[in-house]
């Protein structure tokens, strides 16, 4: 879904290069399972289990 977004918006598609350049409404749907830092603790481990996904 994401390296679709990417190649809707024009930047790279390939493994998930482009998705910090795509606009805020693109990624709407998976906010929360997407990596904010290397540094993760296990509350932000649960959180993006959690979070639902549509496909």
């Amino acid at each position: 879904m994401l390296a679709l977004a990417c190649l809707r918006h024009g930047v790279p598609a390939v493994q998930g290069r482009g998705v910090d350049r795509l606009p805020p409404e693109a990624t709407v749907g998976v906010t929360q399972t997407l990596v904010r830092s290397l540094d993760i603790d296990e509350a932000q481990a649960k959180r993006s289990l959690r979070s639902p996904k549509h496909c």
